[in-house]
């Protein structure tokens, strides 16, 4: 009983030990639980007490999770999946709740069939689709903020699954309105004359550097740069997959680019129904 009891202590210091090892940063956990900073501090001192180990390194005002702590966070987090993989096998019906995805605008040609095959067989689920650069993918995932996220560089993580998704080859295109619409040849002398569609400063589409071109407009929503390159106006370098189906005419050039999409998510701790069935839905339109 006296074990019980403990356990049942520590259960309630649970979730402000994780908003401080996850922050890192007093106030910012205490904003986020909704209590004061000095509150969540002594909190934070019973618990350390309670188990006469240092779980933060205080350098200043600012905490450090210690080795003890970075252990002990890892248990947390796979206790309280636990808790909600429990859930999803008892609740009654059909599988439901939020699925959060994040993912890159070069992926919507395997997100949006996905999501879209969701809506017709799973209608309680509700999907919150998510952009993350990739870097910012495996603490998002760990903190439960996403379910399942698809990224260009996976993150090497013993918490985290990576599954590669698919090969994705890349083509130059342009719409109807352009001069090189249905061109039977394309010389690089040419191409090097035609404005191109650009990512946004700092961001690299993949375009190989010994290959000059002029871009000739930047934009930072993707569909966007698809649906400029639909006009005529601009060459665009887009996803096979996703110019399929498009009214875009893919130049006879080779520039040899194809990019490796994989899947991210959280090592499995139970039964967790809703992000299984994702992967399973984005497993199947990536081959279809």
């Amino acid at each position: 009983m006296d074990r019980a009891r403990r356990l049942t202590q520590f259960w309630n210091w649970l979730p402000a030990f994780r908003a401080v090892a996850e922050t890192q940063h007093l106030p910012s956990a205490a904003q986020q639980l909704g209590i004061s900073p000095q509150a969540l501090s002594r909190t934070i001192k019973l618990l350390e007490d309670e188990l006469e180990v240092e779980l933060f390194h205080r350098v200043g005002r600012s905490l450090q999770l210690s080795d003890a702590g970075q252990a002990f966070l890892v248990s947390v987090r796979d206790a309280m999946r636990r808790v909600d993989d429990g859930l999803s096998v008892i609740e009654p019906g059909e599988v439901r709740g939020r699925l959060r995805i994040a993912s890159r605008s070069t992926h919507a040609w395997v997100v949006i069939p996905a999501v879209a095959a969701i809506a017709r067989s799973h209608p309680q689920v509700f999907p919150i689709l998510r952009t993350y650069n990739d870097d910012a993918i495996a603490p998002a995932l760990q903190r439960g903020e996403l379910d399942v996220a698809l990224a260009d560089r996976p993150p090497s993580h013993p918490e985290l699954m990576v599954e590669r998704l698919a090969d994705v080859s890349y083509g130059v295109y342009c719409g109807p309105g352009h001069a090189l619409y249905g061109a039977a040849e394309v010389s690089t002398t040419t191409l090097r004359q035609c404005p191109f569609i650009g990512p946004p400063e700092g961001v690299s589409d993949q375009w190989p550097p010994e290959l000059e071109r002029r871009l000739g407009a930047r934009v930072g929503l993707f569909l966007t740069g698809v649906a400029l390159a639909e006009s005529g106006a601009y060459l665009a370098l887009l996803p096979d997959r996703e110019a399929s189906g498009r009214d875009l005419f893919r130049l006879p050039v080779d520039i040899g680019v194809t990019m490796t999409v994989y899947m991210v998510s959280r090592r499995a701790v139970g039964q967790h129904a809703l992000t299984q069935m994702a992967l399973d839905h984005l497993r199947t339109q990536a081959t279809a």
